[in-house]
């Protein structure tokens, strides 16, 4: 090989190397550019989810409070669907579970099964735990409560609170003159001596409602 062909061929090796090179530099820029993505992902994620969480209580199941969750999740469901809008389905599912207090969890996970929480969507989560967790009371029971609501003379905001959350679970727009007329007439048994009549009363108008 004279020496003009050895240049030529030195120098086609030089090429070739440069442009093997600059190939790896761009698959490496590439790689780069999808792990820095993802890892933003995933803290734009983490920074969702925990903004969530810092707003939204445990969920407690109290039915004689009238804390069922479809009143919970009443409270929620805008800043989960809006501000978690990001969230995959999965994700705002997950979330949605670890809101659960420890006997509430416990209870959706017999539910489900054979069923794991990871493998029942977001809409299905609702609606299992508003099954679960509703109320247990009759309409015609919580708007008997409303009306012996008192006021125990401390605090205003409390007794103020109390009526709101009874009112909102009443159903009261939807009362016909008849069941106002005979709930306001149980309200009138008072005495100790009707307490039988008015309990009577009040299941006749429960099974009639």
């Amino acid at each position: 090989m004279d020496s003009a062909t050895l240049k030529m061929f030195l120098a086609q090796q030089q090429e070739a190397h440069k442009e093997q090179l600059f190939f790896m530099q761009q698959q490496q820029e590439k790689l780069l550019e999808t792990i820095l993505k993802k890892i933003g992902t995933q803290s734009d994620h983490t920074n969702t989810i925990n903004s969530l969480n810092g707003r939204i209580s445990t969920f407690i199941y109290n039915s004689e409070d009238g804390e069922t969750f479809d009143r919970w999740y009443g409270r929620y469901e805008d800043v989960i669907k809006m501000d978690g809008a990001q969230l995959d389905d999965a994700s705002k599912a997950r979330f949605l579970v670890t809101k659960l207090d420890k006997h509430e969890a416990e209870q959706f996970r017999n539910h489900i099964l054979p069923k794991r929480p990871a493998e029942v969507n977001f809409d299905e989560t609702v609606a299992m735990l508003r099954k679960l967790f509703n109320e247990t009371k009759s309409v015609t029971r919580l708007r008997y409560e409303l009306l012996s609501v008192k006021f125990d003379g401390y605090d205003r905001k409390i007794y103020t609170g109390l009526v709101k959350s009874r009112f909102s679970v009443a159903q009261w727009s939807t009362m016909t003159e008849d069941q106002a007329q005979c709930l306001l007439w149980i309200m009138g048994l008072q005495s100790h001596e009707h307490a039988d009549l008015r309990a009577r009363a009040l299941r006749e108008l429960e099974h009639d409602s």
